[in-house]
C-alpha cells in the first residue's frame, strides 16, 4: 500500500486505506489512458489538416496607413473586387472610393510613408 501499511497506529481504518490506494491506483491509470488519448487526437488532428497544407491563401484586402507614426497620418483601404474582378480593387479613401488595379495595390512602397498596416488573407 506504498507507505500505508502501518498507518493504523495513527487510528486510520485498514478498508479506508486499501480503498484510498485503490483509488490512486485508478487515477494514475485514468491519467495515462487520458495522456493516450490526446496523442492520439493530436495525430488525427494532424492527419485532418496534413492535406490542407496545398490550398493557397488568397489576399483579399490591404489596409494602408501614410504617416509618419501610427498616431499620425492617414489610413486607407483596398478591397478586391470578388468575385466578378479578381484582378481589380476598390480603394476606400475617405469618401472616394475609386476601382484600382492589382499593381497600385502590390506596388513597392518601400521608403515611403504609405505602408501595409493590415493585410487579410482567408483561403
Amino acid at each position: 500500500m506504498s507507505g500505508l501499511e502501518n498507518s493504523s497506529e495513527f487510528g486510520v481504518d485498514n478498508d479506508f486505506l486499501f480503498n484510498l490506494d485503490k483509488e490512486r491506483v485508478h487515477v494514475i491509470e485514468e491519467i495515462e489512458q487520458l495522456g493516450e488519448r490526446v496523442r492520439v487526437l493530436k495525430e488525427e488532428l494532424e492527419s485532418l489538416w496534413a492535406t490542407s497544407k496545398a490550398v493557397e491563401y488568397e489576399l483579399t484586402s490591404v489596409f494602408i496607413h501614410r504617416g509618419s507614426s501610427p498616431s499620425w497620418g492617414h489610413y486607407f483601404f483596398y478591397s478586391r473586387y470578388l468575385p466578378d474582378a479578381p484582378d481589380s480593387w476598390f480603394k476606400y479613401n475617405d469618401s472616394d472610393v475609386s476601382l484600382v488595379s492589382s499593381d497600385e495595390v502590390l506596388a513597392d512602397t518601400t521608403g515611403s510613408t504609405a505602408n501595409p498596416y493590415l493585410v487579410r488573407s482567408p483561403r
